[in-house]
């Protein structure tokens, strides 16, 4: 919000755009960068998450194998099961599922499209 200009607010008082409008079409429209790098990195984030999982449920994904994450899942079969080329395809999914997740993201955000 610090990044706004406050000319353009002042602007659209002077024309008389309600509070309302001065948020939909100036605030948000402006904020739109800020929002884009939020949703992508806590996607990517939430795809790697360790700690909490690890913590809550264990390395074998809690009662009856039902709650697997990604990262716990892929320390447990590399370094409890010793199967390293599984766990490595694994990682490669992970990678691939979050640069799919980001290029989506980036298309309902509308970067890349010509204005």
């Amino acid at each position: 919000m610090s990044g706004i200009e406050p000319s353009l607010l002042e602007a659209a008082v002077v024309d008389g755009a309600t509070a309302w409008q001065r948020a939909r079409y100036i605030i948000l429209p402006l904020l739109r960068p800020v929002f884009a790098y939020i949703s992508i990195t806590a996607a990517a984030g939430s795809l790697v998450v360790f700690e909490l999982p690890f913590i809550m449920i264990g390395p074998t994904g809690g009662p009856a194998g039902r709650g697997w994450f990604f990262i716990p899942y892929i320390s447990w079969v590399a370094f409890d099961r010793f199967r390293m080329g599984y766990a490595t395809a694994i990682g490669w999914l992970v990678f691939f599922l979050s640069i799919a997740v980001t290029i989506i993201q980036l298309r309902l955000f509308g970067y890349g499209e010509a204005k």
